[in-house]
């Protein structure tokens, strides 16, 4: 047996620590997920345009953006990000509590609109963690990944990427249809608009309009470009006289009073066929074509000149509170949001929670850069409506200066301030609750003056 001398012990104990310390040192260190990556806005249009190129291979429909779909895609990413391992299969598809896309896509936030019952909900979701072109690749060799991309109903689409490397990504796709939403789509090569139907099969539980013969145009301003019907097509040439956004009234002749309105706004990227070679190459905003508004200095009110009595001590009449900064207006048509206070406010922490669906400022962000969102001017005004119910622009209420949007891709069975009383929620907590019989609610939120 060999007898170490205590100096020879010594040395052996602390180089064995120093390993055990070194093993654990990097064992931490490769084990930490790496989090919060930007979002890469260029490469997710990348993917959506192999995506349309794809499906028009097969004769199917192009997918539209969609921000509630982004942001369902957004969540899965975000926690796929945050794992030490990521794992392949279907697994990645699963949530800390197991859960999938189907179950996701009915969170509050979400909400995404079935057909007329919980298991009829037209949602689908890939996956990769590669490079944008070794994705796709994966995706057209996987049956399952193939079957998604290709599924004939489709019409809307989410994407998160968000990068691992320099040219690796981890890649989040949601692709969706919901009953009575039919986009309409430029498209850049031809220069026309492509029309969408609905194919999905189980509509017996929801008036559904599926296959529309006919159609009526309508210009930026809601005015009609035509008397009659027109034939519905595909595609159409753009009419004369249409402005920046054309809408287009889709119809039955079987059913008079199912019809769906949908828009295009023909200046912006979002609104047209996302196709290789029509890639911006910078970051686009999902409204770089709308000029920032100038911020508003509210007028201030002129108070009346006090009559002085010979009382010689005056008593000073106390400073008057702020109002709430915010007053709903809502009425059958439309819910409008305005910001009566002397200071911007962020609608993004802003949600209004009714029974069946939750309404979020982001939700605006489709049609408004997020800088207005997030510093919503005094005066300002936001609309939500259904132009699948009311074919034209909803009335601007007297007190709006301005209305920074009036959108209206809101399902029927959306608009939430017909079915109840809400609540309006504000960074978590419920502020206000609001009455469908008022009209109008006021909203105070704590945090600003």
């Amino acid at each position: 047996m060999t007898t170490l001398s205590p100096r020879s012990y010594y040395i052996l104990r602390l180089s064995s620590a120093l390993l055990c310390l070194l093993c654990v040192t990097l064992a931490t260190v490769t084990a930490q997920p790496r989090t919060n990556a930007p979002h890469d806005e260029h490469a997710a249009l990348q993917v959506v345009a192999q995506l349309n190129t794809w499906r028009a291979s097969r004769d199917l429909m192009p997918l539209k953006r969609n921000a509630t779909l982004d942001a369902l895609a957004m969540l899965q990413a975000r926690y796929v990000e945050g794992l030490r391992v990521i794992p392949d299969g279907p697994k990645i598809h699963l949530n800390a509590r197991g859960e999938g896309v189907h179950t996701r896509a009915r969170y509050p936030e979400i909400n995404w609109s079935d057909y007329g019952r919980a298991d009829r909900i037209a949602v689908g979701e890939i996956a990769a963690v590669r490079t944008i072109q070794g994705a796709i690749n994966f995706w057209m060799s996987s049956t399952p990944h193939h079957r998604s991309v290709t599924t004939a109903y489709y019409r809307e689409v989410g994407v998160a990427a968000l990068p691992r490397s320099a040219d690796t990504y981890i890649l989040i796709v949601v692709l969706g249809a919901r009953p009575n939403i039919l986009p309409a789509l430029l498209n850049p090569v031809t220069g026309k608009v492509m029309l969408s139907h609905d194919p999905y099969k189980l509509t017996d539980s929801v008036v559904a309009l599926t296959q529309p013969d006919q159609i009526k145009l309508f210009d930026a301003e809601g005015r009609p470009l035509h008397d009659d019907w027109l034939p519905w097509a595909a595609e159409i040439d753009v009419p004369a006289g249409a402005g920046n956004t054309l809408y287009i009234l889709s119809g039955s002749t079987q059913n008079a009073d199912l019809v769906v309105m949908s828009q295009v706004d023909l200046t912006d990227v979002y609104d047209s066929v996302l196709l290789p070679g029509y890639v911006p190459t910078v970051t686009p905003s999902p409204t770089a074509t709308l000029t920032p508004t100038a911020t508003l200095t509210p007028t201030p009110a002129i108070s009346p000149t006090p009559t002085l009595t010979a009382t010689p001590t005056l008593t000073p009449s106390p400073t008057p509170l702020p109002p709430p900064e915010l007053l709903l207006l809502y009425d059958d048509a439309s819910f409008t949001v305005y910001n009566q206070s002397a200071v911007k406010v962020d609608l993004f922490p802003v949600w209004w929670i009714g029974n069946r669906y939750t309404l979020t400022g982001a939700w605006w962000g489709k049609v408004l850069p997020e800088s207005q969102i997030a510093g919503f001017m005094p005066g300002a005004c936001v609309q939500a409506y259904s132009g699948a119910v009311n074919f034209e622009l909803p009335t601007v209420p007297d007190e709006c200066r301005r209305v920074l949007a009036a959108r209206g891709s809101l399902g029927a069975t959306e608009r939430f301030w017909l079915a109840g009383d809400f609540d309006v929620q504000y960074r978590g907590e419920v502020v206000a609750t609001c009455r469908q019989s008022a009209g109008r609610c006021e909203v105070d939120l704590p945090d600003l003056p």
